[in-house]
């Protein structure tokens, strides 16, 4: 007996049945298993599949189709992120286990060319590791950071043309900024949002980043500050453990907010 077992993008179809469009969420599903068996069908087609006694327009089955694009490829950036986030995790984890347990050791120089030359090689060498370490963390941070800004946004524009503009980017706190995205995406006093290179270049980010906060546990409100090295919440009482998936999961839930702290009654 053969059997096989595959996921698909559950929320987006009960959102669609949330919203009476249960036809709808139907044709996604045959889309989404066309997909995965590798069939290429025409809009024809699914005019006809999707139209039962009368096919369905073109017009309608050609946005269905977009649409569908779209959310199946968010639900893959998802899922490339949660294994790039949780990879970022292991290894910082690991780091801090090194160097709790990394010893001191006493070394003797020489004076010779030969060891002068081998040393100066030995920098050279460090530097250039250095410099490649830093621009792969560039390239992973900006790939999470624009990853999650599509998913919350549906135009993000050009992937590469905003990674130059995220390049350039210095001092910033790429936790904090990618918070920024997401606030900004969700912010109701803008109705037309831009894309990832406009939201960089124009500065837009610097009016959602703040390192002040408040989390909702219980009843109350309790204010605090982000610790974005530690990936930690912290205020007058303690600490809670928080990373960005957590953090983009309460704020999305009401159980976060930015800047202004609240008071603990309200």
């Amino acid at each position: 007996m053969n059997i096989q077992y595959r996921q698909y993008p559950i929320d987006y179809i009960q959102e669609l049945q949330n919203q009476g469009k249960r036809e709808k969420a139907r044709c996604f599903w045959e889309y989404w298993h066309d997909v995965e068996m590798r069939a290429v069908n025409s809009i024809s087609f699914y005019a006809r599949s999707w139209g039962g006694d009368e096919p369905k327009s073109k017009g309608t089955v050609h946005k269905w189709v977009r649409e569908f694009v779209d959310e199946i490829q968010r639900y893959h950036d998802a899922k490339s992120l949660y294994n790039t986030q949780h990879y970022r995790s292991v290894k910082k984890q690991s780091e801090r286990q090194v160097n709790g347990k990394r010893t001191k050791r006493q070394t003797q120089s020489t004076t010779t060319p030969q060891s002068n030359d081998l040393q100066r090689t030995a920098s050279e060498r460090q530097v250039n590791e250095v410099n490649t370490s830093n621009n792969n963390n560039t390239r992973a941070w900006y790939d999470s950071f624009y990853m999650i800004y599509r998913m919350n946004n549906k135009y993000a524009g050009s992937k590469m043309k905003a990674y130059e503009s995220f390049k350039l980017l210095s001092g910033i706190d790429y936790t904090l900024l990618t918070i920024a995205g997401v606030r900004y995406c969700h912010d109701p006093a803008v109705s037309m949002k831009v894309g990832v290179k406009k939201f960089l270049d124009d500065e837009i980010y610097l009016g959602y980043m703040s390192k002040q906060m408040s989390i909702l546990v219980g009843d109350g409100w309790i204010a605090g500050e982000y610790d974005s090295d530690k990936e930690v919440f912290v205020s007058d009482e303690t600490e809670y453990s928080m990373t960005i998936e957590k953090m983009i999961e309460k704020f999305a839930k009401g159980e976060l907010k930015f800047g202004e702290w609240h008071d603990k009654s309200n």
